[in-house]
């Protein structure tokens, strides 16, 4: 009724569908960079860590052992993020009703928390992945001797990204 109603002596003014298409691409944009930025931080600090990766490949580790702590390393930061967001995202419902004069049924929230959910293990499985393929497609002696071209072929990767980030 809010975005599509049009009678005669309605006591608010409509809203407009256009806007809330805009603001869900902007906030959808927003998210990419924010992962994409968030990529690029952690590609940068996991090519820190590339001798102590060629160490534990050379040693026999498995690339799933090594995605494995890529993984879960992420997931403890994004699910931290997300646990700290819809914290303030209820506290925000409870106490600033008079700010955002609207309400967000129980049951709505719940549906959001499945959502961020879901975005948070999406973009865990995603920024994982950047620093893993980039680190593993190297040879572990190389990763040894920390004279890799991956922090080469990573600065214009991470150029790349930038470039895009500041595109959008």
């Amino acid at each position: 009724i809010h975005l599509h109603s049009h009678l005669n002596d309605e006591m608010f003014l409509n809203g407009s569908y256009s806007q809330v298409n805009a603001f869900t691409v902007i906030g959808i944009l927003i998210l990419i960079i924010s992962w994409f930025n968030f990529m690029n931080l952690s590609s940068s600090g996991f090519l820190k860590q590339t001798v102590s990766t060629g160490i534990r490949r050379t040693l026999g580790a498995k690339k799933a052992h090594i995605y494995g702590e890529y993984f879960y390393e992420t997931l403890i930061i994004y699910f931290s993020a997300g646990l700290i967001s819809l914290a303030f995202v209820s506290l925000l419902l409870r106490n600033g009703i008079d700010i955002v004069t609207f309400n967000i049924l129980p049951s709505r929230f719940i549906f959001l928390a499945g959502v961020s959910f879901a975005l948070v293990l999406a973009g865990t499985l995603i920024a994982s992945a950047f620093p893993f393929f980039m680190i593993t497609r190297a040879n572990p002696s190389f990763l040894l001797k920390d004279k890799t071209g991956l922090k080469r072929g990573g600065v214009s990767g991470r150029t790349a990204v930038v470039i895009f980030q500041f595109g959008v």
